[in-house]
């Protein structure tokens, strides 16, 4: 399954930040400096990766919006805030030179001298807990390398766990790729220097890390998600709709409600007669089939699967559930998830075709995507980004420059509307 525990949630606490590429709406998402002149706005993704498993480098993302220095000089002090003209982009306080993401941005010598060190050759005779690995290869390398327990633990591995390699020779890059990847866990360059942290990418692969929900039970939602799956023989002659309920939720161990206001709504009430007979299906198979023939579905409140109908929650009148997908090992970058997702997944109930749902792009520095939306549309993208994994072999995207595209339903807008952020 692809549902953790929040102790597992890789990427530690969601510090979650979001990103408003202010443009002019026009094609191509361009950026106008103070003379007029249009630049791409970008975003760099500097020669190595947190959190993606980009092969033997790591990512770290700086965002940039083309304009020069001598632009930048010109806008200082100036108001407004972007909005397709010139102007400060950041707020009246004038143009700020680094943006939020330079937190990420390597430029110490430190790891200047990391980065040749990784492509340098040496010889490991190695036999040591991991707990130790850092200060051997470091003793071995003149590198500071550390290592990041609480990696370690996302990762499910022991401090304790043995690290055997012998190698004549060997780039480091290549010796700490082969030592590590066993264990999910990988090399990030930092501004410190080596750091032996979790490989979201391989974890991902396995289940680990993918996603957690923000207003769902955890413990519940995984509970309920093996429970759908089970099978059974399912058979109903004019049984009222309460009484059906009833029994799966004793043949299958959950709490079940039906909110009966919402029934009433569209003319039903629970005692609704259902005949429904069919062996050898899964529970998920049979909820939505049943519930489907009466305008209904089922969602998630607290620690309760509810049966309500259809029209209350794709209408938004039920909360929305809302869940964070990372998009480690899919191949995927942000924009491109959003517009699979949102052109084939129930494309009629997300926000720019006037619906409840919305989709967000974060950066966190892992890509990501915040979901918000109803329970049986998560559980068809928790599938999708599944089955992308499963196929995916090649290293997930490595780009150094990427021109953010203009989201489907802002394209061909003119004027100096702000649009959303991508990444």
């Amino acid at each position: 399954m692809l549902f953790l525990s929040k102790s597992m949630m890789v990427g530690g606490s969601l510090a979650l930040l979001f990103f408003v590429f202010p443009g002019d709406g026009g094609e191509g998402h361009q950026a106008k400096s103070i003379d007029g002149e249009s630049r791409p706005r970008t975003i760099q993704l500097l020669p190595q990766t947190l959190g993606q498993d980009s092969g033997s480098s790591d990512v770290v993302v700086e965002i940039r919006n083309g304009v020069s220095t001598d632009d930048k000089a010109k806008n200082q002090g100036m108001g407004g805030v972007g909005l397709g003209g010139g102007g400060n982009q950041f707020g009246s306080q004038g143009v700020h030179q680094k943006s939020l993401l330079d937190a990420w941005k390597l430029d110490s010598k430190t790891a200047e001298n990391v980065r040749e060190a990784m492509d340098s050759s040496y010889k490991f005779d190695i036999d040591v807990p991991l707990s130790g690995l850092s200060k051997v290869l470091s003793d071995l390398t003149g590198q500071p390398i550390l290592l990041n327990r609480r990696a370690v633990k996302q990762a499910n591995q022991e401090l304790d766990v043995s690290v055997k390699y012998s190698r004549e020779m060997t780039p480091l890059r290549t010796a700490m790729r082969q030592m590590l990847r066993p264990l999910y866990l990988r090399a990030s360059i930092e501004n410190d220097g080596i750091v032996i942290t979790a490989d979201h990418a391989a974890l991902a692969k396995e289940g680990i890390g993918t996603d957690a929900w923000l207003n769902v039970d955890e413990e519940m939602e995984r509970d309920l998600s093996a429970k759908l799956q089970q099978r059974g023989v399912f058979e109903f002659r004019d049984k009222p709709l309460k009484e059906c309920i009833s029994s799966l939720a004793d043949q299958f161990d959950l709490k079940m409600i039906i909110r009966e206001n919402a029934l009433e709504d569209i003319g039903l009430a629970s005692n609704e007669p259902i005949t429904f007979t069919i062996a050898d299906v899964t529970l998920q198979d049979v909820l939505s089939e049943m519930l489907f023939a009466l305008d209904c579905t089922y969602t998630l409140s607290g620690g309760l699967v509810v049966i309500t109908t259809a029209e209350s929650v794709d209408f938004g009148e039920e909360d929305q559930l809302t869940r964070v997908y990372w998009l480690d090992g899919t191949g995927l970058i942000g924009q491109q998830a959003i517009e699979i997702i949102t052109a084939t997944i129930s494309p009629d109930i997300w926000e720019q075709l006037g619906g409840p749902s919305t989709i967000t792009g974060l950066i966190n520095p892992r890509a990501g995507l915040v979901i918000a939306t109803k329970y049986t549309v998560h559980q068809k993208i928790e599938r999708m980004l599944q089955t992308l994994r499963d196929s995916q072999f090649a290293p997930d995207p490595n780009l150094e420059s990427v021109v953010p595209p203009m989201p489907r339903y802002l394209r061909g807008m003119s004027g100096g509307g702000m649009g959303r952020g991508s990444f």
